[in-house]
């Protein structure tokens, strides 16, 4: 590929425009084995889009140096956390750069080539058009409600929209891993293909930028907010089979938050714009490992997290085999999944 410009190198994105006039922008975030997405990675991507941007490329490829696509947020900068108004600045800049990404005045590809988790799937979402790679180590999961958080870059808000609110709830909800060939035919992903065609394919969708495929009727409708308490109703009623409230909040506040906010956590208080604290236990860091985190919406106040003991039984409880939790314990404590 023919590159543009030698500023086109950063700590952990770099670009490349090729003789089309595609970019390809490459995630490797510097010293790890896993890109995640730290603050100083989120605030570089936000200074790389805008360079894109003023060069005017034809449409903007986003893909990954290593072995995964992006596990999401690095949880280890929660740990590092001094004051919640930092922690929520942290969700806030997330939220942003995303938003930026989506809003970008030509065609945007992800092409993943590995595990895409929390951060990474809502990345994948700001994106026009995602292309996957069709092998069994491709998972796409959202597993925020397993550690007692929730998708707070758009993830609520845009998965609804793209795949249905029946798909979307039950990713969110619980956590549930899918590969490419699920998420092609739920319609989260565009194409999944083999290694060796991956690139041209997202090399080919992102030039010819081809209408996007509408939801059904249905599902459009019960986008709509009459039908959307109804939809949260009935998703409600089968959490509380399986997670009593009190234990396992946090899909709860997600049902509410997608009801009454369309999965904007920063419109449910419109008195300040803030929906987000970090509150911890007298004598604990921010955002160690009994951090709660609350969501305010209007006069009603939903915990979105308990003990860790506690989500890990009634998570087993909810989801059987079907769910490996501990593995999801064990890469949220070692900083991967967020």
């Amino acid at each position: 590929m023919e590159r543009a410009d030698a500023k086109i190198l950063a700590k952990h994105w770099r670009w490349e425009k090729d003789r089309e006039g595609l970019v390809w922008l490459t995630f490797d975030k510097q010293g790890e084995s896993a890109n995640t997405f730290s603050r100083d990675a989120l605030e570089e991507l936000s200074r790389v889009l805008t360079a894109i941007q003023l060069e005017g490329p034809k449409g903007l490829v986003i893909r990954s140096a290593k072995d995964g696509f992006i596990a999401g947020a690095d949880v280890e900068a929660f740990t590092r956390f001094k004051s919640p108004a930092e922690a929520l600045g942290f969700v806030k800049l997330g939220w942003d750069v995303f938003q930026q990404l989506r809003e970008l005045p030509f065609p945007t590809t992800a092409m993943v080539n590995g595990f895409c988790m929390g951060g990474g799937v809502e990345l994948a979402l700001a994106c026009r058009y995602r292309v996957a790679l069709d092998d069994p180590k491709v998972r796409f999961a959202l597993p925020e409600v397993m550690l007692g958080i929730m998708p707070a870059w758009h993830g609520v808000q845009w998965l609804p929209k793209l795949v249905g609110p029946g798909n979307a709830l039950d990713m969110i909800l619980t956590g549930r891993a899918i590969d490419a060939r699920r998420a092609k035919r739920m319609g989260l992903v565009d194409q999944a293909v083999p290694l060796r065609i991956l690139e041209n394919t997202a090399r080919m969708v992102t030039l010819e930028a081809p209408q996007q495929k509408k939801l059904s009727f249905m599902n459009r409708l019960m986008l709509v907010r009459p039908l959307r308490g109804i939809v949260t109703s009935q998703a409600r009623k089968q959490v509380a089979r399986k997670a009593r409230r009190e234990h396992y909040p946090s899909p709860y506040a997600i049902l509410e938050l997608w009801k009454k906010y369309d999965g904007d956590p920063f419109a449910a208080s419109p008195m300040t714009g803030v929906v987000r604290k970090v509150l911890v236990r007298p004598g604990e860091s921010v955002a160690a490992g009994a951090t709660l985190f609350v969501v305010e919406a209007m006069k009603m106040e939903f915990t979105v997290a308990a003990p860790r003991d506690v989500v890990v039984d009634e998570v087993r409880a909810a989801e059987g085999a079907r769910v490996d939790i501990q593995q999801v314990i064990v890469t949220f404590r070692a900083g991967g999944v967020a």
